[in-house]
C-alpha cells in the first residue's frame, strides 16, 4: 500500500504503466513466498520438541510460542527464531514504509497549492492509520510472548494477541469507508433514518 501510495503522489503519470496486473500478481506471489519461508521453520522447531505433559494451549488460537511452552525441553531456539523474525520481517517492512513515505512526504511539500497538499496528504491518511492498528498490538505481542511471558500476565498476553488479530481486519472497512464520500453519505442516511424510527 506505501508502495501504491508513492506511485500515485510522486509518479502519477507513471502509475498505471507501473502497477500493471502482472506487477501486482508478482509482488502478491513475492508476499506469499516470504510469509511461507517465514513460516515454515516454526513448525519444524515445533515438530523436534517433545511434549509429554498437557495438551492445553493457554491462548484462544494456536500460537506458536504458546504450543512451544508446552514441550518439555529447552525452547530457547523457538524464543530466538521468533525474536529474529519478527524483528527482521517486521522491521523490514516498517524501514520500508517510512522510507516511501518520506519521499511521499518531500513530494507533497513541494507541491505548490496548499489543496493539492491536502488532498495527498488526505489520501496516506487511512493507511497509516491501519499501519498504526496493526503494528502495534504486533509488536507487544511478539515480544510479550517471547521475553515478557514471566512480567505479562497471561490474560494481557490474549488480549493483546486476539486484538492483533482480530481488530486491524475489523477496523479495515471502517478506516477506508470513512475516507469515501458515497459510503460516509450512505452511513449517515441511514443513521438518519435509525434515529427518526426511535424518535417516533
Amino acid at each position: 500500500m506505501a508502495y501504491d501510495r508513492f506511485h500515485a503522489i510522486c509518479r502519477p503519470l507513471t502509475y498505471t504503466s507501473t502497477l500493471t496486473t502482472s506487477f501486482i500478481r508478482k509482488i502478491i506471489i513475492t508476499a506469499l513466498l516470504r510469509s511461507v519461508c517465514i513460516i515454515t521453520p516454526f513448525v519444524f522447531l515445533l515438530y523436534r520438541l517433545p511434549y509429554e505433559g498437557s495438551n492445553v494451549i493457554e491462548h484462544t488460537y494456536c500460537e506458536h510460542m504458546s504450543m512451544a511452552r508446552l514441550a518439555t525441553a529447552d525452547i530457547l531456539v523457538n524464543v530466538v527464531y521468533g525474536l529474529i523474525i519478527a524483528s527482521c520481517s517486521t522491521g523490514v517492512d516498517l524501514i520500508l514504509i517510512i522510507i516511501s513515505y518520506v519521499i511521499i512526504i518531500r513530494a507533497v511539500l513541494r507541491l505548490r497549492s496548499s489543496e493539492a497538499r491536502l488532498k495527498a496528504f488526505n489520501t496516506c491518511v487511512s493507511h497509516v492509520c491501519v499501519i498504526i492498528l496493526f503494528y502495534t498490538p504486533a509488536f507487544f505481542s511478539f515480544i510479550a510472548h517471547r521475553v515478557g511471558h514471566k512480567y505479562v500476565p497471561l490474560q494481557v498476553h490474549i488480549l493483546v494477541a486476539n486484538l492483533y488479530v482480530l481488530f486491524p481486519p475489523m477496523m479495515n472497512p471502517i478506516i477506508y469507508g470513512v475516507r469515501t464520500r458515497e459510503i460516509r453519505q450512505r452511513v449517515a442516511s441511514m443513521l438518519l433514518r435509525a434515529i427518526t424510527r426511535i424518535h417516533k
